[in-house]
């Protein structure tokens, strides 16, 4: 399941951070479809910090106000000849929620550490 979590957050947040870039760029594709690449720089290293704030309805009635707030940090630590790249990464997930009949709030957290190697075209390896 911790794996599964993992392998979507990265690949999730992974093409919003890896897709941007400072120069705008056009890409011809009348010749087809254009091929995406991660190009890997040993030591870099980037960060991801997301909050979400959702309310919670059970049978259409608001049941409790939740606060998830998802940390990530990465560093590539190796680069292959094949362009694949070893990452470490530190995942932190906390959250926070009240029922709005009151009560105990209930809180959550979690912080662990992943190693995995992901490929130039994002195909991960996870041990």
């Amino acid at each position: 399941m911790k794996k599964s979590f993992v392998a979507f957050t990265l690949i999730f947040i992974s093409a919003a951070v890896f897709s941007q870039s400072a120069v705008k760029k056009n890409y011809d594709v009348s010749k087809g479809k254009v091929k995406l690449e991660f190009k890997y720089k040993k030591d870099d290293s980037f960060r991801i910090l997301s909050t979400v704030n959702e309310n919670v309805y059970v049978n259409k009635r608001l049941d409790h106000v939740a606060t998830i707030i998802n940390r990530i940090t990465s560093r590539v630590t190796e680069v292959s000849e094949d362009g694949s790249g070893t990452l470490e990464c530190n995942f932190m997930t906390s959250e926070s929620s009240r029922k709005v009949t009151g009560g105990t709030p209930f809180t959550y957290g979690e912080d662990y550490e992943s190693v995995f190697t992901r490929s130039r075209l994002g195909v991960y390896e996870i041990a």
